[in-house]
Formats: C-alpha cells, structure tokens, sequence
C-alpha cells in the first residue's frame, strides 16, 4: 500500500501531461511557506512593538486594499503587454524583495517602526495584489473547466500542509527565541525564511508554460462603473457583492483574534501558533472533499451551506476562553472557510468568460477588499466603544472582554448578509441534483490515503449516488 506522502503527491492522469500545473502547486507550496513563516506574523510583531486595536485594524486592512486598487491598475497593462507570465513574475520578484527592509526593520527598530511597518507591508501587498488578475486569467486557461475543483482542492490541501509546517515551526521558533531573550532577532529569520521561500516561488513561476493570450477587444471592455450599473441584473455582480458584504462583516472582528488572544488571553507563541495552525490542518483535511462537491454538486451549494455556518464562526468564541475550547474554534473556522473560499474562488472561474476574467478578477478584489477595509476601520473604532454589557429582556450578559461583543455584532451581521443573498445567486454550470444530506457525507468523509474512506458519522464512506444532471440557470458574464 502506497504511504499517505507519496498519496498526497500522486497526480490524477488529467494532470500528469501539464507540467505547468505541476510547478503551479510548487509555487503555491513555497509562497504558503512565506505566507506561514512571515505573513502570519505581521501582525504579532506589530503586537509586540505596542500596536492597539487601531493599528492591528489598519495594518490587515488598508494594505490589501490599496493592492486591489493596483489590480484594477494592472488589468490595462496587462493588455498592453500580452504577457502574463512576465507580468506575474515580475510583481512576484518584487514582493518577495519587500521582506528585506522589513528585516532591517526588525533588526534597529527605529522609533518610527509602526509607521514603517505599515508602509513595507503596504508595498508587499501591493506587489502581491498585482499578480492576482493575470494569474487568474492565466491559470483559467491552464485548467481544464471540469477538472477546476479537484485539481485546486488537490492544490489547496498541499499548501494548506505547507503553511501548516512553516507555522508550526516558525511558531515554535520564535517560542524559543522569546525565551532567550532575543524575539526581535526570531522575527528577522522568519522574515529571512519568508523571503528565500517567496525565491523559490518565483522560480517555479518561471518553469511555468506561457499559455495562448488574446486580450479582450473594445466590445469586452467596461468600466467599474459599468460593472456596478450592471449590479441589479448581473448574476456575477450579486456574487460579488455578497462575499463584499460577508468580508465587511468578517473583518469586524477578524482582524482582532490575534489581539484578543495575545493581549486579553496572554496566550504564549506556541499557543498562538497552535491555534493559527489548526485552521489550516483541517483545511488540508477537508479540502480534497470540498473540491469533489464543487465538482459534482456546483459552488453555490457550498456558497450557501457555508454561507449560513460562518455567521456562527465569531459567535462560539463567546462560551469560553479557555485553550482547548480556542482550538476547537479554530478548527470549525478553518473547516467553513475552507469550503467557502475554495466555491468562491471557483465560482469566479466558472462565472466570467475567459475575455472578461482578468478584468472582472480586479473589481472582485477591490470590491472585496474594500469591504474588508471598511469592516478593520469600523471594528477598531467600535472595539472601544462598544457597551460592556448587553441587555434583552430579563436577560443581561457580561462578557469577559471588551472584544466579544465585537464578535457578536460580527456573528448577526453575516447571518443577515446570507439571509438576504444567498438564494439571490444561481449556479452558472451543469451539475448533479444534491439534498444537504448528500453535501454533508461527501465533506466529513475523510480520505487520508487511497482506498481507505472514513466518515466521521458512520465509520465507512456512504455509496455515492448517481444522478442525472441539472443546472439552476445562471449565466456567465
């Protein structure tokens, strides 16, 4: 019997005669290494130089979005060039080469290093953020449309396993340097790390064929403007503008986790680390399954079983602060938002024709980004304004700590954001007819190595069924 690693890295026979995709797993594989091992400690290492609540908002919020605002900028060059493996490695290279001023930084310490985090982490996004159209445009025609979810879920699963080792050991890393009395100096290797990993990416890029590009012509150009005109009888744009909304709520609380862990619960790095590293192990878990729903059952049935669980994301954090009950938060968050991102992600494959894909990619990114933007600032100015106790009926609660009622509002808001959405949006491809019940087996059914099947509900892998094939009228863009 084959082990579980050499398992995890078999191809499917689709696969075996791309060797661009190979290389594209490779690349996602070393920048989920930089995303782990630096990445992930921006914000602690902002903590650690005495950032607030206002600070840690703006440090996860106003540098994505002014890279989405750089995507839309990208999308004529783009144009202009022909060129999107150029244009991709590029931006790439120069992201990578942000992690050495941020180096420096951690090394003198100046008393201007809040402000000069901001800026480096700003231009590091910008970078990064450049990359995504033209990255999604390419890797829409490198992968086969009926081929999307396994092979991005296969894709996933491996870099969830290498963000998972680079937390892990960065975590513990820098454990151990708190302990001898050197963090800052732990903060400069993980950088370090973050950059050699971001070469390795690069390089991978570089391996990666340059598929046929033909820009879109006159009549598949429109503005943002357009686009949100369009918004009322636009499948695509009430997509859009639902995971916009969701974000927006999101990142009411999402920005202040790490805050409320660090701060409020003292939690140590190893703990910290831990609880970060438990997301992505149950993503690498369940995300194999996941693409196989999206395959067989379509985005918008993951779109909408997720989409009514996250709004419960922030609120089980309310019942208790102990450790152990944080993990089990974090593996219920890492498993809805595995599910949710990866049938978002897909549904914008599958939504926009390939002309349109670059273009539409960029006013996703912003639109979206700009929720998440609006939700950091507004958190961090109610995250002190909030009342300390809510009251309804004869009922009064009092929470531990000020950011709970942070995540409560944040809970409410989403369930009201998919309540008013979901069943606004239609799926845009073929796909088979499903009950929940059939959604729930095919994702809790653990495949750890070929053959061997188990869910955690009855022991054994239930039959698949075969079905005729339906679609529920949606239309690309």
């Amino acid at each position: 019997m084959d082990s579980p690693a050499s398992a995890l890295l078999t191809r499917p026979e689709d696969d075996r005669e791309t060797p661009s995709l190979d290389h594209s797993i490779k690349d996602g594989c070393a920048h989920a290494v930089m995303l782990g091992a630096g990445e992930a400690y921006l914000s602690p290492f902002a903590i650690a130089l005495g950032a607030g609540s206002l600070f840690v908002a703006l440090l996860s919020s106003v540098p994505p979005f002014l890279g989405s605002l750089v995507q839309v900028a990208s999308v004529p060059l783009l144009k202009r060039l022909r060129r999107r493996k150029d244009l991709i490695v590029r931006a790439a290279t120069a992201q990578g080469l942000c992690w050495l001023p941020l180096v420096v930084l951690v090394l003198t310490e100046p008393s201007f290093a809040l402000a000069a985090l901001l800026v480096l982490t700003t231009a590091y996004f910008m970078f990064g953020s450049f990359v995504g159209p033209a990255w999604n445009s390419w890797m829409g025609d490198l992968v086969k449309p009926e081929a999307r979810g396994r092979y991005f879920g296969r894709r996933n699963r491996l870099i969830s396993v290498f963000q998972f080792i680079a937390l892990v050991c960065a975590g513990l890393f820098l454990e151990g340097f708190t302990r001898l009395g050197m963090e800052r100096l732990g903060y400069g290797a993980l950088f370090l790390a973050a950059l050699a990993a971001r070469a390795l990416s690069v390089l991978h890029l570089r391996k990666m064929e340059e598929a046929s590009y033909s820009p879109p012509g006159p009549e598949q150009d429109f503005t943002f403007w357009e686009f949100l005109r369009r918004s009322p009888r636009s499948n695509f744009a009430r997509f859009v503008w639902y995971v916009a909304l969701i974000q927006f709520c999101a990142n009411l609380a999402g920005p202040f986790f790490a805050l409320y862990m660090l701060r409020d619960l003292h939690l140590s790095y190893a703990q910290f680390t831990a609880a970060a590293a438990a997301v992505v192990l149950v993503q690498y878990l369940t995300m194999h399954n996941w693409g196989r729903v999206t395959d067989r059952f379509g985005n918008m049935r993951v779109l909408r079983l997720t989409g009514l669980l996250i709004p419960f994301v922030p609120m089980v954090w309310l019942f208790s602060t102990r450790f152990g009950w944080i993990l089990a938060c974090q593996i219920f968050a890492g498993f809805i938002w595995g599910g949710f991102n990866l049938a978002a992600t897909n549904f914008v494959f599958d939504a926009v024709t390939p002309a349109k894909r670059a273009r539409c990619v960029a006013y996703y990114t912003l639109l979206v980004q700009g929720g998440i933007l609006l939700g950091a600032l507004l958190g961090g100015w109610l995250a002190s304004r909030l009342p300390e106790r809510l009251s309804l009926l004869t009922v009064e609660w009092h929470p531990a700590h000020s950011l709970q009622m942070l995540f409560l509002l944040s809970g409410l808001l989403r369930l009201v954001v998919s309540a008013a959405f979901l069943r606004a949006i239609r799926e845009v491809r073929f796909v088979e007819p499903a009950r929940t019940r059939d959604l729930v087996f095919e994702i809790v059914a653990l495949r750890a190595i070929p053959g061997l099947k188990f869910s955690i509900f009855q022991g054994h892998h239930p039959s698949e069924r075969e079905g005729g094939n339906t679609v529920e009228g949606g239309s690309k863009m």
